[in-house]
């Protein structure tokens, strides 16, 4: 792998001007990778010019231009090709002269039978000054689409190199990455000892994201890549405390009612906990400014599999962190997911539109049991502790832990 990435990085710095193609930007891992390799060329020199066949998430996309750099969705041409199918339409002679009064370009064609069909002449672009071309995450070139199909001479007389998860090949050559790997593990191996502090820091923030202190103890090879990247500069210390909660009074606020909302399902082993915005607002919390990092504080029994705090932060409009206590049967990304949230099998975060926070029982519920046949009736239980280990049973706690406002 180590040989295989030098005579790589070789064959990248030999170049000078690069395209790097995408499916599309949609993740933050694709995200952080164009814009670090995308800095690391122009760094050396190198033109760049970085391209998606499809979406571009405008969040995603401000990650790159920080960068200097803009994402488009078409390869500009260089060579534009005028075609005239002189099978159905006999030429004699073509002349060409410019005209300055106009500034056109005029074309007199002489056809053998003394007339013409315009309907016999093809416009197309081909071709482009790009020396190699870079993709990511691209196991077919058709799945390039467009960026592909108008500009296969591209593909066809440039150097093409991929990086790829999986046993994919694809170009001239291929770094290959394990299917549950980083692509920004593979870019940082490729980069080296070249690697600057602002890169590392782009790669642990990549590499971080949503992922939560106990994924990341479960992870040897996680922190192993941390532990490396420090070595660059960068602060592991802040990188981790920013996973826990923002260490505000406001927060404390919002815990502290958070707990006071509880509600729980033991049969289905679901519990979970609401604010509306009145009470976000005692908090001083609002939309811009609350802080969904750190584990839901209440999910401290394993008594429960599946835990939810939900916040109103506008009208009708929620924010909800889902998480996972037994992640081989429950997968907290898999629920997000179904609302295009995202996250870590243990711990995610999804947003819902024109839903009132009354409704949420019934809405989200509903999923849970399309997704695994849970039977969440969405009615407050109040917490009731069992002795053991020689302790006394305590009894029931207040009321005011066992449901929401209004139940």
């Amino acid at each position: 792998m180590a040989d295989n990435n030098e005579s790589i990085k070789d064959m990248i710095l030999n170049s000078k001007k690069i395209a790097i193609c995408v499916e599309d930007v949609s993740s933050t891992e694709i995200a952080t990778c164009l814009g670090l390799l995308a800095k690391f060329l122009a760094d050396r020199g190198k033109e760049v010019g970085v391209y998606s066949a499809g979406a571009i998430d405008t969040q995603l996309a401000e990650k790159i231009e920080n960068e200097g750099f803009k994402v488009e969705n078409t390869l500009k041409s260089i060579t534009y090709v005028i075609s005239i199918d002189y099978g159905r339409t006999g030429i004699e002679k073509i002349s060409y002269d410019p005209d300055e009064k106009t500034g056109r370009l005029n074309f007199y064609i002489t056809p053998t039978s003394g007339e013409f069909d315009f309907e016999n002449i093809e416009y197309k672009t081909e071709g482009n000054d790009f020396d190699t071309v870079i993709t990511i995450g691209v196991t077919s070139f058709k799945d390039l689409g467009e960026l592909y199909d108008k500009n296969r001479k591209l593909f066809i007389d440039s150097k093409v190199i991929s990086i790829v998860k999986g046993d994919s090949t694809l170009g001239d050559q291929s770094i290959q990455v394990g299917e549950d790997e980083n692509y920004l593990v593979a870019l940082k191996q490729l980069i080296g000892e070249d690697l600057d502090e602002k890169s590392a820091n782009l790669i642990a923030d990549a590499l971080l994201g949503d992922i939560q202190t106990v994924d990341m103890i479960g992870d040897p090879d996680l922190l192993s890549e941390l532990v490396e990247l420090g070595k660059y500069g960068v602060d592991l210390s802040d990188k981790l405390n920013k996973i826990f909660y923002t260490k505000t009074y406001s927060n404390l606020d919002l815990q502290i009612k958070l707990m006071h909302n509880v509600t729980v399902d033991r049969e289905s082993r679901v519990i979970w906990s609401k604010l509306n915005r009145e009470e976000l607002k005692f908090c001083g919390i609002d939309k811009d400014n609350i802080d969904l990092r750190g584990r839901i504080i209440f999910n401290i029994t394993d008594e429960f599999d599946i835990a939810f705090a939900v916040y109103e932060v506008a009208r009708d409009e929620l924010e909800i962190v889902v998480e996972s206590n037994d992640t081989s049967k429950y997968e907290a990304s898999n629920i997000a997911g179904v609302f295009g949230g995202k996250g870590t099998p243990s711990h995610a975060t999804f947003r819902v539109e024109n839903m009132p926070i009354k409704d949420f029982e019934k809405n989200i519920f509903v999923v849970l049991n399309d997704m695994y046949g849970l039977n969440v009736k969405g009615k407050a239980v109040e917490f009731k502790s069992s002795a053991g280990n020689g302790e006394k049973e305590r009894p029931n706690l207040p009321p005011t832990v066992g449901g929401s406002k209004g139940k």
